[in-house]
């Protein structure tokens, strides 16, 4: 058993700079020690920032330096399987973020070389940590629907309703749009409410037009929206719909993120605009044989310190992404979710992906 993880972050983007930095600065036997990004400005301060002492702009440089225990991965997906094969060679335990990888068989890939390792794998699928999220997990688990029926997944955001520049979540050599970015998600919570997926249909479409690299408008850019209709072994089927160009508002029902999950006992209805600047958290069921519906309040223990007035203020809580992977590494403990759920979750992009294409339901192995 070691006593400190050392750990080496490739990306500089606002999500290291908010989540994963500052978590990984409350564990006291987390160590960042290298930091690589390919904007050396930016990379320069966010080293500063978090007292970060070594840098590289080619994580093969990173890497070979060696004195590492473990790599964080936040790039593009298209780069998460070189970085992470080339993390695993080395024995080194991985955490990448969503979506795992560009392919299924990337993805699979990764998970066998991981466990032929025998070294600690992660994918950070942040809703599972948040206290809303884990609200309806626990609802589900102690049977407030009973057998499930079927359910409706959906997150609108309007993050992306113009052309506005070059971005890469658009460019299909980096990313499968949002039927990866924000499908991956909502698939992995699909899956971790109701169980195994059986099968895929799938509408995917791009609206608006995109900018390129080169300042040009792209001939086809990656996806804006996708709906998903899923099949699950137990019987039980739902619709996913993700979109970056919904023009949305706290004061419009549906818009956000909303669940609503319907068995033989009960529905739950959860409206989550948690990313907007007056975030909702708001929770109604109603139980077979009950007149009314029920609000269903989120108990205290499942937040930070700064308690239900901060929704997203449970980054000080130990069930968090990068303070569970330090806390594996540690202990040589289980990881959830792991390379396996990621892996799951590409079978089902990688079929949606293809049933868009062909017209056809793809069914999952």
């Amino acid at each position: 058993m070691t006593d400190q993880v050392r750990i080496g972050i490739i990306g500089t983007s606002y999500w290291v700079d908010e989540f994963h930095l500052p978590i990984l600065q409350t564990h006291p036997n987390a160590f960042v020690q290298a930091l690589c990004g390919h904007n050396a400005a930016r990379l320069e301060a966010l080293a500063n920032k978090f007292g970060v002492k070594k840098t590289f702009t080619d994580y093969r440089q990173m890497l070979d330096a060696g004195n590492l225990d473990a790599v964080i991965i936040c790039t593009p997906e298209d780069q998460h399987h070189p970085m992470t094969m080339a993390a695993l060679d080395m024995g080194l335990h991985v955490l990448c973020e969503k979506p795992m990888a560009f392919t299924a068989a990337e993805a699979l890939e990764m998970l066998q070389t991981a466990d032929a390792k025998q070294v600690k794998h992660m994918i950070n699928f942040t809703m599972r940590y948040i206290p809303h999220f884990q609200y309806l997990k626990y609802l589900v688990e102690a049977d407030y629907i009973g057998k499930p029926y079927h359910a409706h997944f959906h997150l609108l955001t309007g993050w992306n309703t113009d052309r506005k520049g070059y971005t890469w979540y658009y460019d299909p050599k980096h990313s499968r749009g949002d039927a990866s970015e924000l499908g991956a998600h909502l698939i992995d919570q699909a899956r971790w409410y109701l169980g195994e997926i059986k099968s895929v249909q799938a509408s995917i479409r791009s609206f608006v037009k995109r900018t390129a690299s080169d300042g040009n408008e792209m001939a086809d850019p990656a996806n804006d929206s996708a709906i998903y209709v899923l099949e699950f072994q137990n019987g039980a089927h739902a619709t996913l719909h993700v979109s970056t160009v919904s023009h949305v508002g706290n004061e419009l029902r549906d818009t956000g993120q909303f669940i609503s999950l319907h068995g033989q006992d009960g529905t739950i209805e959860s409206r989550a605009g948690l990313w907007s600047a007056n975030p909702i958290s708001e929770i109604l069921g109603l139980r077979r044989g009950a007149e009314k519906a029920e609000t269903l309040q989120i108990p205290d223990s499942y937040f930070g310190s700064a308690g239900r007035e901060n929704l997203f203020g449970f980054i000080d809580k130990p069930i968090l992404g990068p303070r569970l992977f330090v806390d594996a590494i540690l202990n040589d403990g289980p990881l959830h979710p792991n390379f396996y759920d990621g892996y799951k979750v590409q079978q089902v992009i990688q079929a949606g992906l293809e049933s868009a294409q062909t017209g056809n339901a793809i069914h999952i192995n």
